[in-house]
Order: structure tokens, then C-alpha cells, then sequence
């Protein structure tokens, strides 16, 4: 999989979606969410599409339907997606009933800032 996964200080899964998505990156990226969401914190996703392929296949996107209705979110950012694979990441995101804590942007900036925004404040230690 050459597309990244990363918990960054701060609670923010990042993932990276870099070339073609096929339906076992789904899979893998879906298993490392829950990994990193097993905690109980804020799970806060922000996802990078600028370098990925401009269309999902069919089998992807099939993937993500089946996938998507297991993950949770609390705020989910996602920038740099093409008009397209915007258009099917709305409609799979409001089939599973997250459209509310999900947001499109156009910039990694604009996302980062709506996600913060959201977070709750953490105990000092």
C-alpha cells in the first residue's frame, strides 16, 4: 500500500491517498482507522487526495460502501479530491449517515483549522 496512515500528535489520523485506491488499500486503510479509533479519544480523520488517481474504480468504491458503515468519526476533513470522486465521497458519506461530522475543502490549511476548531479541550497534565 503506498498510501499512509499516520496518528499524528494531537489525535488527527492523516491519511494520504497517493495513486490508485484499490479495494484492499480500502480494506487496509478502514483496518488502521479502527486501530488507531480503539482508544476512546476524539477521532478526528483529515484525508489528503491530491495525489490520488482522479476516479475511483467501481471495486473501490464498492469497498468503501462496505467499509464506511463500521467506521466512525467524530470530525472528518477531507481536501483535494477531484470533482468526481467529491461528488462519490458525498453520497457514500451521507448513505452511512456522517455528513454532519464530515466537511470538503479545498486546502490541507482549511481542513486542519475546521478540525481544531472541533476539539474538545484536553486535562492539563
Amino acid at each position: 500500500m503506498e498510501h499512509r496512515v499516520d496518528l499524528e500528535e494531537g489525535g488527527i489520523l492523516h491519511i494520504r491517498v497517493r495513486g490508485t485506491l484499490s479495494p484492499e488499500d480500502v480494506t487496509q486503510i478502514a483496518a488502521r482507522m479502527r486501530e488507531a479509533f480503539s482508544g476512546g479519544d476524539q477521532r478526528l480523520v483529515l484525508m489528503d487526495q491530491r495525489e490520488a488517481e482522479p476516479r475511483f474504480s467501481r471495486e473501490a468504491r464498492k469497498a468503501i460502501q462496505r467499509e464506511a458503515p463500521e467506521l466512525v468519526w467524530d470530525r472528518g476533513g477531507l481536501y483535494g479530491l477531484t470533482h468526481f470522486n467529491r461528488m462519490i465521497s458525498r453520497v457514500i458519506v451521507g448513505l452511512v449517515g456522517r455528513s454532519k461530522e464530515t466537511r470538503f475543502f479545498d486546502t490541507e490549511d482549511e481542513a486542519r483549522a475546521w478540525l481544531r476548531a472541533g476539539m474538545a479541550p484536553r486535562d492539563p497534565p
